[in-house]
């Protein structure tokens, strides 16, 4: 049997003759092995289909204050630690949690962000808050999709191979 969508693999694991905790190990060895697999992606900067990430635009480097130029890291560093797994004997699931979690949600998905910025405004460190500035602006910025969480044909086979090493008799 080949598994092609989620749909089917849920069908193949209500098949496993797998009771109480020994059901609950195997849907925690494949969240496990599924949230691996997403960390693995986001680490290589790849989507899930292993082709890079579309580029950041290129930016002017800005020599700050101190005469240094910032470094810029990786895309989405950090962000394979808010993948979090739900388990219950029931199912597995594999999701995005917290503030970075929503940003990775809207890059996997490649939506529209808005936001509002002031011009001419400056930063008061007293108050932490910003201050003065002529007007509010909005804008919108359409983020390209970066998909590292979804289904693949690699993970496919892998957690096939886990279900049947798992209940291969022993």
């Amino acid at each position: 049997m080949e598994i092609k969508t989620p749909e089917q693999l849920i069908s193949l694991l209500k098949q496993v003759p797998l009771q109480g905790k020994d059901k609950l190990k195997l849907h925690a060895k494949l969240a496990n092995h599924t949230r691996r697999f997403f960390r693995a992606q986001v680490r290589s900067q790849r989507d899930v289909d292993g082709k890079a990430y579309a580029p950041k635009k290129r930016r002017q480097n800005k020599v700050n204050k101190n005469g240094k130029i910032p470094t810029r890291t990786n895309m989405l560093l950090g962000m394979s630690r808010n993948l979090k797994t739900e388990i219950s004997s029931d199912h597995f699931a594999v999701g995005l949690v917290g503030l970075e979690g929503h940003i990775m949600e809207i890059h996997n998905e490649g939506k529209s962000v808005v936001y509002t910025r002031k011009i001419n405004g400056w930063f008061n460190s007293k108050t932490n808050s910003w201050e003065g500035g002529s007007k509010k602006t909005k804008s919108s910025y359409e983020m390209p999709k970066r998909t590292m969480v979804g289904w693949t044909k690699a993970l496919n086979l892998e957690i096939q191979e886990l279900i049947f090493e798992h209940i291969k008799p022993r």
